[in-house]
């Protein structure tokens, strides 16, 4: 019992982190970061990246409206790599 509950807990937390590099990597790589650039990141950045990536696992839970709403997560995960590292900027030291 106590076997197959830490085993869902471990798979979600590994999908959720899984879902949310991979989305936060689209626009890392469109700015041309490397792979380990975005692995850095997301690790920096970790519960913003399962946050992410625990949405797109419910979006993709929903038969139909689950395409139209992974759009949306791809538009987001932009919206949030853009504020994470506009914050990342205004806390280094001039």
């Amino acid at each position: 019992m106590l076997g197959s509950l830490l085993g869902l807990c471990g798979s979600l937390y590994f999908d959720c982190y899984l879902l949310g590099r991979d989305y936060l990597g689209f626009p890392m790589s469109l700015r041309g970061m490397r792979r380990e650039e975005q692995r850095a990141f997301s690790a920096r950045h970790r519960w913003h990246t399962l946050g992410l990536g625990a949405s797109v696992l419910l979006f993709t839970l929903v038969p139909v409206l689950g395409s139209i709403l992974l759009t949306t997560a791809a538009a987001g995960a932009v919206l949030l790599n853009r504020q994470l590292i506009w914050e990342v900027r205004k806390s280094a030291p001039i």
